[in-house]
């Protein structure tokens, strides 16, 4: 399964979305697979440096893409994700040497993963892990609201 390359489901229009998404000045960051990241990357004018490097690959979007929005002013329980995505990308547009990571280096790692000696004591939850009573409380009454 290739990993460098987007599929014959893929269409302008999704790249359109992505951009859309990306230029809005609330959104942070959007994850996708790296093979969406490398055809934005071969597809994109020099100008789209800005909304591009918000676009990040992450391993298991090939399905489907997450936004991660800013923290809102005067939010004060919120706390912005660090690193910054432009510190992520240097400053780029993450169009780089760290793409091509995601498919060669961090893919070899998935399939051999290196030996780790098991951590003493209570290991932290995994994202995957928490469930919505382990939200801060602002954040259950954002959901229960109507």
């Amino acid at each position: 399964d290739d990993q460098t390359r987007i599929n014959g489901n893929w269409t302008a229009a999704h790249g359109a979305l992505l951009k859309l998404a990306a230029s809005d000045p609330r959104v942070d960051r959007i994850f996708v697979a790296a093979a969406v990241k490398i055809e934005l990357c071969r597809t994109a004018a020099r100008s789209d440096k800005s909304w591009l490097q918000k676009i990040r690959p992450l391993y298991g979007h090939n399905t489907h893409f997450h936004v991660r929005l800013k923290c809102p002013k005067g939010a004060r329980h919120c706390e912005t994700q660090k690193p910054t995505v432009a510190e992520l990308s240097n400053g780029g547009d993450g169009c780089d040497d760290s793409l091509t990571w995601w498919v060669t280096t961090y893919l070899e790692e998935l399939k051999n993963p290196p030996k780790k000696d098991k951590p003493k004591g209570k290991r932290k939850k995994t994202p995957r892990e928490f469930t919505m009573a382990d939200l801060p409380k602002q954040c259950s009454l954002v959901l229960s609201s109507d």
